[in-house]
Protein backbone atom coordinates (compact mmCIF):
# COMPACT_ATOMS: atom_id res chain seq x y z
CA UNK A 1 0.00 0.00 0.00
CA UNK A 2 1.27 3.49 -0.85
CA UNK A 3 0.90 6.21 1.77
CA UNK A 4 1.04 9.85 0.80
CA UNK A 5 1.46 12.77 3.15
CA UNK A 6 -0.27 15.95 2.07
CA UNK A 7 -1.01 19.31 3.63
CA UNK A 8 -4.66 20.26 3.81
CA UNK A 9 -6.07 23.77 3.94
CA UNK A 10 -9.25 24.83 5.75
CA UNK A 11 -10.91 25.03 2.33
CA UNK A 12 -9.93 21.42 1.64
CA UNK A 13 -11.33 20.32 4.99
CA UNK A 14 -14.67 21.96 4.13
CA UNK A 15 -14.64 20.29 0.70
CA UNK A 16 -14.07 16.91 2.36
CA UNK A 17 -16.98 17.54 4.75
CA UNK A 18 -19.17 18.48 1.77
CA UNK A 19 -18.08 15.35 -0.11
CA UNK A 20 -19.27 13.22 2.83
CA UNK A 21 -22.70 14.85 2.48
CA UNK A 22 -22.61 14.22 -1.26
CA UNK A 23 -21.75 10.56 -0.68
CA UNK A 24 -24.68 10.21 1.72
CA UNK A 25 -27.07 11.87 -0.75
CA UNK A 26 -25.94 9.98 -3.84
CA UNK A 27 -25.70 6.53 -2.36
CA UNK A 28 -24.06 4.26 -4.93
CA UNK A 29 -23.56 6.93 -7.62
CA UNK A 30 -19.96 7.43 -8.70
CA UNK A 31 -18.62 10.82 -7.64
CA UNK A 32 -15.79 12.81 -9.15
CA UNK A 33 -14.68 15.33 -6.54
CA UNK A 34 -13.65 18.66 -8.02
CA UNK A 35 -11.95 21.24 -5.82
CA UNK A 36 -12.95 24.23 -7.95
CA UNK A 37 -16.62 25.07 -8.13
CA UNK A 38 -16.31 27.27 -11.22
CA UNK A 39 -17.91 24.52 -13.33
CA UNK A 40 -21.35 25.29 -11.85
CA UNK A 41 -23.79 26.83 -14.34
CA UNK A 42 -26.75 28.75 -12.88
CA UNK A 43 -30.07 27.39 -14.19
CA UNK A 44 -31.05 30.99 -14.88
CA UNK A 45 -28.23 31.13 -17.50
CA UNK A 46 -28.82 27.89 -19.43
CA UNK A 47 -30.25 24.41 -18.92
CA UNK A 48 -28.71 21.09 -20.02
CA UNK A 49 -29.85 19.27 -23.14
CA UNK A 50 -32.77 16.86 -22.91
CA UNK A 51 -31.55 13.60 -21.35
CA UNK A 52 -28.17 15.03 -20.27
CA UNK A 53 -26.86 13.72 -16.94
CA UNK A 54 -25.66 16.42 -14.56
CA UNK A 55 -24.69 17.19 -10.99
CA UNK A 56 -27.23 19.61 -9.53
CA UNK A 57 -27.19 21.90 -6.53
CA UNK A 58 -30.64 22.07 -4.99
CA UNK A 59 -32.12 24.57 -2.57
CA UNK A 60 -31.03 24.22 0.24
CA UNK A 61 -27.47 23.39 -0.79
CA UNK A 62 -27.50 19.66 -1.52
CA UNK A 63 -25.65 18.06 -4.43
CA UNK A 64 -27.08 15.10 -6.33
CA UNK A 65 -26.95 13.50 -9.74
CA UNK A 66 -29.89 13.79 -12.11
CA UNK A 67 -30.96 13.66 -15.73
CA UNK A 68 -32.58 16.74 -17.25
CA UNK A 69 -35.99 16.52 -18.90
CA UNK A 70 -38.50 19.07 -20.16
CA UNK A 71 -41.40 16.61 -20.20
CA UNK A 72 -41.85 14.57 -16.98
CA UNK A 73 -45.13 12.83 -16.24
CA UNK A 74 -48.64 13.71 -17.33
CA UNK A 75 -48.14 17.33 -16.25
CA UNK A 76 -45.05 17.56 -18.53
CA UNK A 77 -42.95 19.16 -15.78
CA UNK A 78 -39.39 20.38 -16.37
CA UNK A 79 -36.63 19.25 -14.01
CA UNK A 80 -34.02 16.66 -13.13
CA UNK A 81 -34.91 13.01 -12.60
CA UNK A 82 -32.99 11.82 -9.52
CA UNK A 83 -33.14 8.64 -7.48
CA UNK A 84 -35.73 10.32 -5.22
CA UNK A 85 -37.92 11.35 -8.17
CA UNK A 86 -38.25 14.65 -10.04
CA UNK A 87 -36.50 17.77 -8.72
CA UNK A 88 -38.20 20.66 -10.50
CA UNK A 89 -36.02 23.28 -12.17
CA UNK A 90 -37.20 26.03 -9.80
CA UNK A 91 -35.72 23.98 -6.89
CA UNK A 92 -32.28 23.84 -8.54
CA UNK A 93 -29.71 26.64 -8.22
CA UNK A 94 -27.05 25.38 -10.62
CA UNK A 95 -25.81 22.35 -12.53
CA UNK A 96 -22.66 21.00 -14.14
CA UNK A 97 -22.10 18.16 -16.59
CA UNK A 98 -21.71 14.72 -15.06
CA UNK A 99 -18.22 13.59 -16.04
CA UNK A 100 -17.15 10.03 -15.43
CA UNK A 101 -13.46 9.82 -14.54
CA UNK A 102 -11.05 7.68 -16.56
CA UNK A 103 -10.66 4.12 -15.26
CA UNK A 104 -7.86 3.36 -12.81
CA UNK A 105 -4.56 2.52 -14.48
CA UNK A 106 -2.03 0.75 -12.20
CA UNK A 107 1.61 1.81 -12.35
CA UNK A 108 3.55 -0.15 -14.95
CA UNK A 109 6.68 -0.30 -12.74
Amino acid sequence: MKVFEISVSEEDVEAIKLSEKVLMKCGSDTIKLVKEDDNWIPVSDILPSEGQEAWITTKPENVRKGMFTKHFGAAMKEGFICSEGLVETNDVSAWQPYNVPAPYQPDSH
